[in-house]
């Protein structure tokens, strides 16, 4: 196998090359050494073949070994913008398996150390709807369900005042959806006695 499917040909003097200096780098770090010595422009993938054919082993297994830290590990205090939810989330442990084991959203953390935790059935909004502003004075704790009754509504402004306004409506609305329900209850029960 001296020659690629494109017709380059690895003379011994590269083949030795690759043998000699596979051990111990990674193929894109061997892929650059092999095209500045010789003068050639072959892509990591060409020399992975090549080491594959004649099975040069570089001593990596692909696992990261008990108590190794990735080079790609952020420190403590890092923080981070998740592009799935537009999130910030700053880096609090470097233990645990799961995200929320290592990273805390930071309007989370900024309402916490506020005002404590928050419970289960709430959520913290931004009132101006700029996920980049989790200074405290933007945050509001509202019920999942008025958080419900926002989005539902298409309530939701990137002035503050006017989400507060937003959330006083919704939670009214909530309340009188409650009454009514009530009331047709207690008016179903009349019927059937």
């Amino acid at each position: 196998m001296n020659l690629s499917k494109y017709g380059f040909k690895y003379s011994p003097e590269m083949i030795d090359f690759l043998r000699e200096n596979a051990w111990g780098k990674h193929t894109k770090e061997l892929t650059k050494m092999f095209n500045e010595h010789f003068g050639v422009e072959k892509t990591a993938i060409q020399i992975a073949g090549v080491k594959k054919h004649y099975g040069f082993k570089c001593g990596f297994t692909g696992q990261f070994e008990k108590g190794l830290i990735p080079h790609n590990t952020m420190p403590l205090n890092s923080l981070k913008k998740d592009h799935k939810d537009g999130y910030w989330y700053r880096k609090y442990s470097m233990t645990g398996k799961t995200k929320k084991e290592r990273w805390i959203a930071c309007h989370h953390e900024t309402w916490i150390k506020a005002h404590g935790p928050i419970p289960k059935d709430c959520v913290v909004i931004f009132l101006d709807g700029n996920k980049d502003n989790y200074a405290l004075e933007n945050l509001a704790l509202i019920k999942r369900s008025t958080n419900a009754r926002l989005n539902q509504m298409h309530m939701r402004y990137s002035n503050s005042e006017t989400t507060r306004t937003a959330i006083t409506h919704a939670q009214l609305t909530e309340a009188i959806s409650r009454i009514e329900n009530s009331r047709h209850k207690k008016a179903k029960n009349k019927d059937k006695e």
